[in-house]
């Protein structure tokens, strides 16, 4: 019942609003664009998750292709507000192998349907059936400011079913170090 009364909250909170998300790609800022550049700065290269509890950004690198299927290297910080009520992700991409060009930048916020909790939408660009909320849940040590796991849960909307929680991101010896 407490499960039921709780998806219920989470599920009027996220369709009261329009959006939790909101894209500001014109303000990048330069303590940005730094936290990039002490984060990765040994180059072009794939980076697991990795938690710097001083900025209190979890950070990653990948290459993928875009739609015109050029090859890309993409960096990505998730910055945590210390009360767990905003998550910053900023992205920054440049065709792979290119190391003097200029990154482009993307970044959006969230806002927390409760502390340490954010919830995302698929809706109407999917059949009904397929639509669903993504919560996503940042479970924080409160004693040292690390990150220990990030679990996420899927609702279904049609039928308000929800799948268990997967384990996304697992803390491990030696995350807060870098490169």
């Amino acid at each position: 019942m407490k499960t039921l009364f709780l998806t219920l909250c989470f599920l009027t909170a996220t369709l009261c609003c329009q959006s939790w998300a909101f894209e500001v790609t014109d303000n990048i800022m330069q303590q940005d664009k730094d936290l990039f550049a002490t984060l990765f700065k040994s180059g072009q290269k794939d980076r697991k998750p990795r938690w710097d509890a001083g900025s209190r950004a979890l950070y990653s690198s990948s290459f993928c292709r875009n739609k015109a299927g050029r090859k890309v290297y993409i960096e990505r910080l998730q910055l945590l507000s210390p009360d767990g009520s905003r998550l910053t992700t900023i992205l920054r991409q440049v065709f792979a192998g290119q190391q003097d060009a200029p990154f482009l930048y993307n970044k959006t916020e969230k806002q927390a349907v409760l502390p340490f909790v954010f919830a995302s939408t698929l809706r109407y660009i999917v059949d009904r059936k397929d639509e669903r909320i993504d919560f996503q849940h940042w479970e924080m040590d409160a004693a040292n400011e690390h990150l220990l796991r990030i679990r996420e849960k899927q609702l279904t909307l049609d039928t308000l079913e929800s799948r268990g929680w997967t384990l996304t991101y697992q803390a491990r010896p030696g995350d807060d170090a870098r490169e």
